[in-house]
């Protein structure tokens, strides 16, 4: 049968995050041998369903709508077999197969019934894409006398695996459409960025997921194409150097020096995410081959997840999480970007009271501290661990999906449309290449953590605008009166978030100084950047703005995942049957929620309200009770013997969301007299 893991894989798979999860590096655009990721967005309706019963499998009906996202890399190299000879006459004929055989980058994930989504294992050996361009091969596409164009990108079966194909077909005839779908010019890439909306119009246009062991089987007809309007990426990097860094951060790196008091050095990179793609998440043996074995449990002191996105906040705003992780190198990063399209549906201009709600927590486990006066001393030098967090707001009304996926990583800071790199080369382009226009970045949140700062820290940081031609501006291009960005009706805006967390590790000794080797420890960091409505903004003004945006993409429910504590500090939480005074309850931010977000006049605890004080507000406090540095919620809860039944060992908290969202968690309690 098509088995599918946890409802979310078809044969032996993974299972992707839930709906709207995602993650993207901070960076680079993708050049030369980087990957270029692009994804595809499928929709349509399922034709054909046979899947056997089982405990894990989804019912996924003839009838149900589907949703398919196709990634692939643009920047993988590719073979081509030319059209054979015309069968009647011998001549040659034109037309070309691309073939990308081996294809890393590509990735399906399904989203239809109990798929949400189911994904299949990224085999490379076993996929791959074919691009047509007036091919002709009577052998591969019948009849002899027809030349084809189309794409298809396919998983093959493997009956020592898990038996199951995955095929994306669009085909048809090249002389059915004029201009041709495929047209491939000297010298361009075969891949496009954008599919030809007229892709749907083939005479094949469909996908496919088939188990050749069983006959289990699973059609749909496609019926629109596109890009996603939401997506995720990430660049780990690694730089293993024979010696210290000796400048500050400041000044260029000796560990890229060719020559002087540096020069050898391995660097270890793994980028990935796309468009559309669910959240991120690699362990540190997974994809860096010098972290086998690990450093021993005391060391991984932030763990070793580096990055991960979701669409979570209020209206679905992005939460981005990293930590970087301390290895026997002499720098360590992790990056991760995340993004969406919103849209402000009301009738007048509105102010955007938005803010980046950062958390993050650096660790100092160096043997000494750093020698900040004997540069030649292998200490750990200030930019220990610095955190860049950057929240960016981008004009939709002028920016497409398609150019937020080929902008690549990071400058998206006020007035960077046109930065270049030392070589000339544009950072940030549209989907053809051209630069972004000026003012297409409206505003924007940044944060840098000072040198050799340490501990538990917590900020939040306004979204501002970007300074117009003649206003006085901030070093960062937003404009100095610290004016919000503003929305016009129907405005169409990408969030994007990006984070940097660093960490340095130990090094060998330098061979000119006295120093004798020793370990000297390491730094290393974590932090989660949640974008989220500005406490102090007015309540009319963050309930008109919760009330008229929301994200442009379709699947972006989500279910915030708050923890709650009954009776903070107490092992077994004792509560009185018969005694009306407070129960105190304490409210934890999740991964993809912060307390800032509950709406705390609708929050129940069973039957149980609020106290509330003097003036009729809820008793509620925001405080640190677990002190990791962030912001959590502690309510009192007043009394009620009718609230609890006899043997009654957990209770249960429910409210809502500023932006109407449920809210739902429990605790264990121990009923007493």
């Amino acid at each position: 049968m098509i088995r599918l893991l946890d409802r979310g894989a078809f044969g032996r798979t993974t299972l992707a995050a839930a709906a709207c999860l995602s993650a993207i590096p901070l960076g680079l655009a993708a050049t030369g041998a980087q990957a270029a990721l692009v994804t595809w967005e499928l929709k349509g309706t399922i034709t054909d369903s046979q899947i056997a019963p089982a405990p894990d499998a989804p019912s996924i009906p003839v009838g149900a709508p589907f949703r398919l996202l196709v990634t692939y890399d643009t920047a993988v190299p590719y073979t081509t077999r030319n059209s054979t000879s015309d069968p009647v006459t011998g001549q040659s004929r034109s037309g070309t197969r691309y073939q990308y055989f081996g294809q890393p980058g590509l990735k399906f994930a399904l989203y239809a019934g109990g798929c949400n989504p189911c994904t299949p294992a990224n085999i490379p050996a076993r996929n791959g894409i074919f691009v047509r361009d007036d091919f002709a091969d009577p052998s591969r596409n019948p009849p002899p006398d027809v030349q084809y164009d189309g794409y298809t990108f396919y998983l093959d079966p493997d009956p020592a695996d898990d038996d199951t194909a995955w095929q994306v077909i669009f085909r048809d005839q090249s002389s059915s459409f004029t201009p041709n779908i495929v047209n491939v010019a000297p010298g361009a890439n075969p891949l496009p960025i954008e599919p030809d909306p007229r892709l749907t119009q083939m005479a094949e246009s469909v996908f496919n997921i088939s188990n050749n062991g069983n006959g289990d089987f699973l059609r749909g007809r496609i019926e629109s194409v596109g890009i996603p309007t939401y997506g995720t990426a990430y660049i780990l990097t690694a730089r293993d150097c024979s010696y210290p860094d000796f400048n500050d951060r400041a000044v260029f790196d000796d560990c890229f020096s060719s020559g002087g008091v540096g020069g050898l050095f391995n660097r270890y990179s793994n980028e990935g995410g796309g468009p559309g793609q669910g959240d991120f998440s690699i362990l540190d043996t997974a994809e860096f081959p010098i972290w086998a074995p690990a450093p021993p449990a005391p060391l991984r002191s932030l763990g070793t997840v580096f990055g991960s996105v979701t669409f979570g906040g209020p209206s679905a705003l992005p939460v981005v999480k990293a930590s970087s992780y301390p290895i026997d190198v002499a720098r360590n990063n992790g990056n991760v970007q995340g993004y969406q399209l919103y849209r402000y549906k009301g009738a007048v201009k509105t102010s955007m009271p938005l803010v980046a709600d950062l958390t993050y927590q650096i660790r100092d486990n160096r043997v000494r501290p750093s020698n900040l006066g004997n540069l030649l001393d292998p200490g750990l030098h200030p930019g220990v661990a610095i955190i860049s967090a950057t929240l960016a707001i981008i004009d939709g009304n002028v920016i497409s999906a398609a150019d937020m996926a080929n902008a690549g990583f990071g400058h998206r800071t006020c007035g960077s449309e046109g930065d270049r790199d030392r070589d000339g080369n544009l950072l940030v382009t549209r989907a053809d290449g051209s630069p972004w226009p000026a003012g297409a970045i409206m505003g924007t949140a940044t944060y840098n953590t000072a040198p050799l700062e340490t501990g538990a820290q917590a900020r939040i940081v306004n979204v501002v605008r970007c300074a117009n031609a003649g206003e006085q501006a901030n070093a960062d291009g937003t404009v100095a009166s610290g004016a919000s960005v503003e929305l016009q009706p129907n405005q169409a805006f990408f969030v994007v978030t990006t984070l940097q967390t660093p960490a340095r590790g130990n090094w060998q000794q330098a061979a000119n100084t006295a120093t004798p080797p020793t370990s000297n420890g390491y730094s290393d960091a974590g932090s989660t950047l949640r974008v989220t409505i500005d406490p102090q903004a007015p309540p009319e003004a963050v309930q008109q703005f919760l009330a008229t945006v929301a994200p442009e993409c379709d699947d972006c429910e989500f279910e915030p995942d708050f923890s709650v504590d009954v009776k903070p500090g107490s092992s077994d939480n004792p509560v009185s049957r018969t005694n009306a005074g407070a129960i105190p309850v304490a409210i934890f931010s999740g991964d993809n929620a912060s307390v800032y977000d509950i709406d705390i006049a609708t929050l129940r605890l069973g039957k149980l309200l609020p106290r509330t004080t003097s003036n009729g507000k809820p008793q509620c406090s925001f405080q640190d009770v677990d002190v990791d540095g962030v912001t959590d919620l502690v309510c009192q809860f007043r009394n009620d013997p009718t609230n609890w039944t006899a043997g009654q060992t957990e209770v249960v908290l429910t409210g809502k969301l500023k932006n109407g969202g449920s809210i739902l968690a429990s605790d264990s309690i121990r009923l007493v007299p």
